[in-house]
């Protein structure tokens, strides 16, 4: 009886390894948010070029209105999305209320997850994530009003009403995507990380699909800002549906809780700190980009708010060594392991740094014949802005990672880091805008990281690790500094 060699034949070698790299890749938190971050940042890197060729100066600097607004969405949440994590992750080890107050260091021992303060957390800060969206809902509408009529007096008719209806369909889808960032914080805190951004990846992905047809058949600037909130909106929807019935903490499977106000102020005595922070940081940074759409050139204003979307996907595609392993440094941190701490912390700051600076400087080299063969309708950012930028970016990342490691404590002093940063950022953008113009802001910014954010914030962060700014930055950010620096002198004589 002869057998089929096809029925029998095993998988090679090679092919079991990949399967197996594959297998490890899908079930690998840093993977998957790198594939994220990823996703997203195609999205822009195929957009863009698009954006550049068929979008007019009005419809450019609409859109990247939407996309600064957008990026600043993060503060009326009120600092609530990381603490919400933190808490959670917290929670999920058996931490009690009182372990939640600022300053308070969990020091671990219960490992069963407390069902009841999860469940809890979950009813809490529902309700309250529903009275943001409404906020949110109601300060795009303000913004929209004091946006729109310096766009819509150098547009036709039909763009003029389009544009309108665009920012209403911004403002009511944008505020259902406020209140999903809760499941987004649920997910990551419960550990199930590779969920989340699974559904965001997808999610960018889509947008992306939706977004490329519109522009290449020349749809209008409401039909893409259709598409790409309705790509929003799945994710939204999709990170509800994970959180609610997937993962090993689902929130269907939580007892029922009320209301807590006693939780509330245990997340707002870290919360508010982390949103001041936030607020006078990139919220500062990208208001800069609305007050510039509002009463600058378009043409100039459109380059800006492109400058200072391209930076912000730049960083977010940046922090992914060092922020997908936050959950990490908080356990390390909690069992007093500091040896492991601290190198875990250089290495992922040390890839953090050279991704960001590998990537403005390559766009500095490309942009021009770029923006050229694409006969782009908006002019390039001029290359001494865009270092200054790119400068100012650079510091605010150094300062954010270390208060971000010292905030792995439970200590939360973000109002102060970015409270005096951005005094001496406005007061010096106040002095330098009616002589450079848009220059004063990355300048101003500069000048605030340097005259307090840098140092204040990196020695809280040495002194918690028990190291010197030496010894530790020798090998992350010195070599770094040292290239921005003469990455910076060339541009500026060049210019």
């Amino acid at each position: 009886m002869k057998f089929s060699r096809s029925a029998t034949r095993m998988p090679s070698p090679l092919y079991i390894k990949l399967v197996s790299r594959a297998k490890i890749a899908w079930a690998s938190p840093i993977v998957c948010s790198w594939a994220a971050l990823s996703a997203r940042g195609l999205n822009f890197a195929i957009l863009v070029p698009l954006t550049l060729k068929f979008l007019s100066p009005v419809e450019m600097t609409f859109w990247y209105s939407l996309m600064t607004l957008q990026g600043m969405q993060f503060l009326v949440l009120l600092g609530l999305s990381p603490t919400i994590t933190r808490a959670t992750s917290y929670a999920m080890n058996g931490a009690k209320q009182c372990d939640l107050h600022n300053g308070a260091v969990y020091k671990g021992g219960a490992r069963l997850p407390n069902r009841e303060l999860l469940s809890q957390l979950v009813r809490t800060m529902s309700a309250i994530h529903v009275m943001l969206s409404l906020v949110w809902f109601l300060i795009c509408l303000l913004v929209g009003l004091l946006l729109l009529p310096n766009l819509t007096r150098e547009a036709a008719p039909p763009l003029t009403h389009g544009l309108w209806v665009a920012w209403g369909v911004y403002s009511i889808t944008s505020a259902f995507r406020c209140h999903c960032w809760l499941y987004s914080s649920y997910l990551l805190g419960t550990g199930e990380i590779t969920t989340c951004r699974r559904r965001e990846t997808a999610g960018w992905a889509l947008a992306a699909a939706l977004q490329l047809p519109v522009l290449l058949h020349g749809g209008s600037i409401l039909l893409l800002t259709i598409v790409f909130q309705a790509a929003q909106l799945g994710i939204g929807l999709a990170l509800r549906h994970a959180a609610r019935n997937q993962g090993g903490m689902p929130m269907r499977g939580l007892p029922t809780s009320q209301f807590s106000f006693g939780l509330l102020m245990a997340i707002w005595s870290q919360s508010w700190r982390s949103a001041v922070g936030q607020f006078l940081s990139l919220g500062l940074t990208q208001a800069t980009g609305l007050f510039y759409a509002s009463v600058g050139k378009l043409a100039h204003a459109s380059s800006y708010l492109l400058a200072l979307t391209l930076l912000r996907q730049l960083s977010l595609f940046a922090q992914v060594p060092f922020y997908s392993h936050i959950p990490e440094l908080t356990y390390l941190r909690a069992r007093g392991e500091r040896a492991k701490f601290a190198r875990l912390a250089a290495r992922t700051m040390t890839a953090s740094h050279w991704i960001l600076l590998s990537g403005v400087i390559i766009f500095s080299i490309m942009a021009p014949p770029l923006f050229t063969l694409l006969h782009s309708n908006t002019p390039p950012p001029p290359p001494l802005l865009w270092a200054l930028l790119a400068s100012a970016l650079f510091l605010e990342r150094f300062s954010g990672m270390h208060m971000q490691l010292y905030t792995t404590s439970n200590r939360v002093l973000w109002h102060i880091a970015n409270g005096v940063t951005a005094a001496i950022t406005i007061v010096t953008m106040v002095w330098l805008f009616p002589y450079f113009g848009v220059y004063a802001f990355p300048a101003a910014a500069i000048a605030g990281q340097l005259g307090f954010g840098v140092w204040y914030s990196a020695s809280l962060s040495y002194a918690s690790m028990e190291t010197s700014s030496l010894r530790y930055e020798r090998g992350v950010a010195l070599p770094c500094a040292v290239v921005l620096v003469a990455w910076l002198i060339i541009q500026t004589v060049c210019s």
